[in-house]
């Protein structure tokens, strides 16, 4: 009995098998239909890379953005307001990068109290107008809290390569909240950044 089970068994693995060789198999494409046009990768050999091995987050980074920075006389937006670009010139200190670095990696923490509702960080080379301040395509980071209260809210932390042009890059935020008395920080920090060959 056992031996005519396991003959079972394995004629009906074997057809799953077979039928599962036979079909086509699933090639992603990118969507005929999008509304938004592609935008190919620019490949780049790297000559040097650089990490940073001293603290791993500064109190406040590069670009950091806030709707309520804490101080004596309470909340207050620090950074870009929402919707309008943000140039970091990494070349300053206490980063020092050199003017021909050619990208920077990007590694923060962000964050909403309140809700619900999201909010998006983009991130651009200066200047690049083919990429807009926008919630799509472009966002480089997003948080959502899909609750409302003062007890709602999300953490997140994100990494994201960005290009440089003469040690600097832009960024801006946008918000989408139908919450009330909700706010927003983001704070980032350089992990590392590099060269490319000429």
């Amino acid at each position: 009995m056992k031996a005519l089970l396991l003959v079972v068994f394995a004629a009906v693995a074997f057809a799953i098998t077979a039928h599962a060789l036979s079909e086509e198999p699933h090639i992603w494409t990118y969507p005929s239909d999008s509304p938004y046009r592609v935008q190919p990768p620019q490949w780049h050999r790297v000559t040097e890379y650089y990490v940073n091995l001293g603290p791993a987050r500064q109190p406040f980074g590069p670009g950091m953005v806030t709707t309520c920075l804490a101080g004596i006389t309470g909340c207050k937006i620090h950074g870009a307001p929402f919707g309008t670009w943000l140039t970091v010139d990494l070349t300053q200190p206490p980063w020092k990068l050199p003017d021909d670095a050619a990208w920077a990696d990007v590694q923060g923490i962000g964050g909403m109290t309140g809700g619900p509702g999201d909010f998006v960080v983009v991130y651009r080379a200066p200047g690049d107008e083919s990429v807009t301040c926008s919630m799509v395509p472009h966002a480089s980071v997003q948080m959502m809290s899909p609750t409302s209260g003062q007890s709602a809210g999300t953490r997140q932390n994100a990494t994201v390569r960005v290009p440089l042009v003469g040690g600097k890059f832009e960024l801006c935020w946008l918000k989408d909240s139908r919450g009330h008395n909700a706010t927003y920080f983001w704070n980032p920090s350089i992990i590392g950044w590099g060269r490319v060959a000429r």
